[in-house]
């Protein structure tokens, strides 16, 4: 009888793996002070965080760099004293957190992005088009194929804001883009065939 509960308890656990894929989770926070988190296991999910006073329609490539594009609400307007967290294991998973986005001014927020697994893809963004001071930007991945875009105040003014991409496998893609001053990137690329671009103007 044990080793039947065993075998059935198992076959739950897999056929609960099985329901962990195409899912969607979004997280809309209004004004500041917010913490998110979301934690998704699977294939094709994808994961967006939005922090502001108010939201927009983001466009966003939810498959691959040149894969089409899913509108989805984010956060615009100010965002200040956020925390946002999103952990995906598996593959072709798309993680998207905005923190001031759409003109909105950006200040000490931190978002933390952890991928594994195979052709994942994310574009965490503070401030873009904004005003962006002492944010942190994190992004962790272990696997192959996988792509990271991140931007502090881009087309606009950052200051002492950290962004920092760690990549562990082969056939990786990172690009970091700031704009302002006092400002810090760093790359680090374990594997073969990898590419790191860099992008720092006043």
């Amino acid at each position: 009888m044990k080793k039947l509960m065993t075998l059935t308890f198992a076959l739950f656990l897999t056929a609960g793996l099985a329901f962990g894929q195409n899912n969607d989770a979004n997280i809309d926070q209004v004004n500041t002070g917010n913490e998110a988190s979301i934690d998704q296991v699977g294939d094709n999910n994808q994961a967006t965080v939005g922090q502001g006073e108010n939201t927009t329609d983001f466009a966003i490539r939810t498959t691959s760099p040149t894969g089409p594009f899913s509108t989805i609400a984010v956060g615009s307007g100010h965002a200040d004293d956020n925390d946002a967290t999103i952990e995906q294991s598996g593959s072709w998973n798309a993680a998207l957190v905005s923190q001031g986005y759409d003109g909105g001014n950006s200040q000490n927020n931190e978002a933390i992005i952890q991928q594994s697994g195979t052709q994942n893809f994310t574009n965490p963004g503070q401030a873009v088009g904004a005003y962006a001071e002492n944010n942190l930007l994190e992004v962790i991945q272990d696997g192959y194929r996988n792509h990271a875009t991140v931007g502090q105040g881009v087309n606009a003014n950052t200051f002492n804001s950290d962004a920092l991409i760690l990549q562990d496998g082969d056939h990786n893609y990172a690009n970091v883009g700031q704009t302002g001053s006092g400002q810090f990137a760093d790359v680090d690329q374990i594997g073969n065939s990898n590419t790191a671009n860099i992008t720092q103007s006043n």
